[in-house]
């Protein structure tokens, strides 16, 4: 099932949770689409891959952070798959984007029966950095979840992550040596 439904890239946002506070400034929409038609040679089928080209985007956390507030708003949650840098610098122009669920479990030999998160979703998106229109183009790899959407996004590792502001918090009240549970009981006030 497509995670978008054709409004992925033009919607609006919702406040799912604190996290979408953050993702208010970013574009709402793109400037071209480019479909690019590429032949899968292991099974003999055209694939079409989908590019967005954004001009006003122009780092790479500005595209995570976009495409992770689209996919909240629709109940999926989008990590980093893997990303590459530039020779000789320290800035990324190329970044997988992939299902948190995607991949398989590293199975090593135990016996006990533990849940699992991953379960191979095979939605992929690729971010890579045009240096001719300083913006990022988004290319949709795999649409396709082959998971329903989550209910209630709350109780997800992703959303329970404490942001950068909070994260200074805790760091300053550590090094004045507060109790962990008065840390706790402070940020639970700041943000209920």
């Amino acid at each position: 099932m497509s995670w978008w439904d054709g409004d992925f890239f033009f919607g609006q946002y919702s406040d799912v949770s604190r996290v979408a506070e953050t993702y208010q400034m970013l574009p709402r929409e793109c400037y071209a689409d480019v479909v690019y038609q590429n032949m899968d040679w292991n099974t003999n089928e055209v694939i079409s891959l989908t590019t967005k080209l954004f001009s006003d985007i122009h780092s790479v956390e500005e595209l995570m952070a976009w495409v992770k507030s689209r996919a909240l708003d629709n109940g999926y949650v989008v990590v980093t798959g893997r990303s590459k840098r530039k020779k000789g610098t320290n800035e990324v122009n190329k970044i997988w984007l992939v299902c948190d669920r995607g991949g398989e479990h590293n199975s090593a030999a135990i016996l006990r029966r533990t849940g699992r998160k991953k379960i191979g979703c095979p939605f992929k998106l690729i971010g890579i950095y045009d240096s001719d229109s300083y913006g990022w183009k988004l290319q949709i790899r795999n649409d396709k979840h082959n998971h329903e959407p989550a209910q209630n996004i709350e109780g997800h590792p992703f959303v329970r992550r404490l942001s950068e502001q909070e994260q200074n918090m805790v760091h300053h009240l550590i090094e004045q040596h507060m109790e962990p549970r008065n840390i706790l009981s402070s940020l639970q006030r700041l943000h209920p």
